[in-house]
C-alpha cells in the first residue's frame, strides 16, 4: 500500500469570485496555454457536474492520459475530483471564499497516491507538486489578465461615453 501525500496552497486571485469559478470551469481555455496540458474531453455526463468523467491530456512530465471523475460540484463555492494516471491516484479540488479584502480567495489541495515515477527521475510528491503549483500559479494569472481586460475595456467604453456627452 502506498502512502497518502497531500500539497495544498492558498491563492489570493484579484477577481471575483463568479469570474475565478467561471474561468476554471472553461479548462481548455486557459490550461492549454499553459504547455502542461493538451486538452480536457469530456466522455460522460455535463461538464464539472458530479459524476462526469473526463479524460485529460498531459504533456508534462510526459505524455500521459489520466480519467477524471467528478466527486463534488458546489457552484462558486467548491469542486473536487478524482484522477487516475500511470499509477498516480489524485483526490483534488479546491474552494473559494471572498476574504475580509473582497478578495478572491482559492484554497486548493490534492491527496494523492501512487507508484515512484522513477523513469520520469522524480518522486510523486515532486512530480504532484510541481505541476500542482504551477497550474494553480498559471490559473491565477489567467483571471487576472481576464479581469484586467475587463477593467480596460470599461475604462474606454466610460471614456467613449464621456466623449459623445
Amino acid at each position: 500500500m502506498h502512502e497518502l501525500s497531500r500539497i495544498e496552497t492558498r491563492l489570493p486571485i484579484r477577481c471575483s469570485r463568479d469570474l475565478v469559478w467561471n474561468t476554471f470551469l472553461d479548462f481548455n481555455r486557459w490550461a492549454t496555454l499553459t504547455g502542461v496540458y493538451e486538452r480536457l474531453q469530456w466522455t460522460d455526463g455535463i461538464p464539472w457536474a458530479k459524476g462526469s468523467r473526463a479524460d485529460l491530456q498531459l504533456l508534462v512530465p510526459a505524455r500521459i492520459k489520466t480519467h477524471i471523475r467528478v466527486l463534488h460540484h458546489e457552484p462558486q463555492q467548491s469542486l473536487r475530483w478524482l484522477y487516475h494516471g500511470n499509477g498516480i491516484t489524485c483526490n483534488e479540488g479546491f474552494d473559494l471564499y471572498v476574504g475580509e479584502s473582497g478578495i478572491t480567495q482559492l484554497h486548493a489541495f490534492c491527496d494523492f497516491t501512487g507508484e515512484h515515477l522513477v523513469h520520469y527521475g522524480k518522486r510523486p510528491e515532486q512530480a504532484v507538486g510541481e505541476l500542482f503549483w504551477f497550474t494553480f500559479q498559471e490559473f491565477r494569472k489567467a483571471c487576472e489578465a481576464i479581469t484586467s481586460r475587463q477593467e480596460r475595456e470599461d475604462d474606454c467604453m466610460h471614456q467613449a461615453v464621456e466623449l459623445l456627452a
